[in-house]
């Protein structure tokens, strides 16, 4: 008598697949919300980083044209020993000369004038126009200077990033030679805001903002 083996094939059931599928799905899921959210975390570093570093090159920027600053400069009937003048450009420009400036006060042009090694003159300027903060830099023969001149420099994007928007804020000191008399020391208090381009048009976690305050002074003048 031959000993027969019986072999039985067997199939998944439709439950099954269908409980396989349903895990599946949902480990496809996590992985993609772990992956959404992952790119999302890269995707605001990076936005934080950029508005960071255009921020404090901003402020480095004005700083080192603040203290260099050092060529007497006439604006107008405004006689300044550490070339450094604050404006108020717009329909009536004028030099706001008083000592103490404020946001109140409408300053919104910073002005410096400095003297290289090699005998030649440097201008920076820094204006405000709307909701941008706007640079200008080259060079010039004297410091005398009509008002309307130096409210009329053509300024242009002070960051080459096309990704950040500039903003700036700022308040100080500074005399003018010709009204108070005595040793002076201008100082110059600012605040930079770099945030993301279209910033209220993106998500949360594509967009940054980044703030930097900073305070810097210049060396006493016997004026």
């Amino acid at each position: 008598m031959n000993n027969k083996q019986l072999i039985t094939n067997r199939a998944f059931t439709l439950i099954e697949i269908l409980i396989s599928t349903a895990i599946f799905a949902m480990v496809a899921l996590v992985a993609n919300v772990v992956v959404a959210q992952s790119v999302g975390y890269i995707t605001l570093l990076s936005e934080v980083r950029t508005t960071s570093q255009d921020a404090a090159k901003v402020a480095e920027s004005i700083t080192a044209d603040f203290r260099a600053a050092n060529a007497p400069i006439t604006v107008g009937s405004n006689n300044f020993k550490n070339g450094f003048v604050s404006l108020k450009c717009g329909a009536s420009p004028q030099v706001i000369s008083s000592g103490d400036f404020t946001l109140n006060t409408g300053v919104d042009t910073l002005y410096f004038f400095s003297k290289t090694a090699g005998n030649t003159f440097r201008y920076s300027l820094y204006k405000i126009v709307g909701d941008d903060l706007l640079f200008g830099q080259g060079n010039a023969t004297s410091g005398d200077k009509p008002v309307s001149e130096i409210c009329n420099i053509p300024p242009s994007k002070i960051l080459s990033s096309d990704n950040t928007v500039a903003m700036g804020s700022w308040s100080g000191h500074n005399k003018d030679a010709n009204i108070l008399a005595g040793t002076k020391q201008s100082y110059l208090n600012f605040e930079i805001q770099v945030k993301s381009k279209d910033y209220n048009k993106k998500l949360d976690a594509e967009r940054a903002f980044t703030s930097i305050r900073s305070s810097v002074t210049a060396r006493s003048l016997s004026i």
